[in-house]
Order: C-alpha cells, then structure tokens, then sequence
C-alpha cells in the first residue's frame, strides 16, 4: 500500500502513481490549495485541518482521527475513543496511524528532514528557503531538526511493544534524518 503525505499526493500522481491514501496533519488554510483531490485515494486528515480542506474534499472517502499531543484535544474532541500519538509531522505520524490500523511494515521515502536543491519537499512549498541552517553537512531548518528528534523518540516507543507487535520500518533516501539514523546521531 502506497501512502502520500500532504502535496506529495501531487507529486506521486505526477509520477504516475496513485496511493491508496493521503495524510494531512497541518492546520493551515493553505492547504486546502496544496492537497490534490483524487477518486479512489482514502484521505486521511487530521481532525485539526482547515475547514477549506475538508470543503474542498467533500465526496471524497475521508477519515477524521485526533492528533494526540495538542493542548485540549480530548476536550475538544469530546467522545473520541482514540487518538494518535506521534511526531510533529504527518511523515512520522503515519507510522503511529497506520500502526492503529494494522500495519506493520513501513517503507519511508522522503523523510530527509533536510533541503534538496533549495526545496524542502517533493512539492512546491510556501516556506522552501526559510529558516535554514547546516547540521552535520545537511540544510535544515528547526522543525525538521525536531522531526529527527521525534524519529528516535518514536523508535523507543515501538521497541517497547511486545516483539509481534513492533513495526519494521525502513528508512530511504539521503537527508539529514537518514544520516543521524545511520550515525546512531541523535
């Protein structure tokens, strides 16, 4: 099963290939121009997301989950019997949510918590350029050093499940993430 994460739905559908689903954590209006809507992709948006989003994909298959970690969400979210831990962003996110669902072999492209060519992600992104800085060779910038942190947060969790339990995750590509993991960095 091939997932997407926000924009990089366009990216795929570019590439000729169509995910089964898409996740969206991010709150903010612009997403609602960014997240491309598809039939037969299962859009799996945060319940934090911007009304326009959920507007924009009206008639499309959508999951509402809770994104665990927010202040007051379980008020918010009254009656809610799950919600999803995770990191700071929709990548490591998906580990915990599709680990709710059932999963539990993951291969991760394109969590490089670094810049390629100046751009961030696979899509055009408002903030390409922003707040840069150089950590072991690689251009960051702050939540991306965050979600490094987070990737190892998340991998002492998992190990403490019971081993039928734990997922297998692999990590490609070559980015600021997949060096600290390799160097045991963080």
């Amino acid at each position: 099963v091939v997932c997407a994460v926000s924009g990089s739905l366009g990216f795929l559908l570019e590439k000729d290939i169509k995910p089964w689903g898409v996740g969206v954590m991010d709150p903010r209006e612009h997403m609602a121009d960014v997240v491309e809507k598809r039939d037969g992709v299962f859009y799996f948006l945060a319940s934090t997301c911007h009304p326009k989003l959920f507007d924009k994909l009206d008639g499309c298959d959508v999951c509402v989950w809770h994104p665990l970690g927010l202040p007051d969400i379980e008020t918010v979210a009254k009656g809610a019997k799950h919600f999803i831990g995770g990191g700071t962003t929709m990548g490591l996110r998906w580990f915990n949510l599709g680990h709710f669902m059932g999963f539990r072999t993951f291969h991760a492209h394109g969590l490089d918590s670094s810049f390629r060519n100046g751009s961030t992600h696979a899509y055009a992104d408002h903030t390409d350029g922003f707040g840069s800085l150089e950590m072991f060779g690689y251009r960051t910038r702050q939540n991306f050093v965050q979600q490094v942190s987070d990737w190892f947060e998340m991998k002492a969790m998992f190990a403490a499940l019971p081993e039928a339990d734990r997922p297998d995750i692999k990590l490609f590509g070559d980015g600021l993430l997949q060096h600290c993991e390799r160097e045991g960095l963080c």
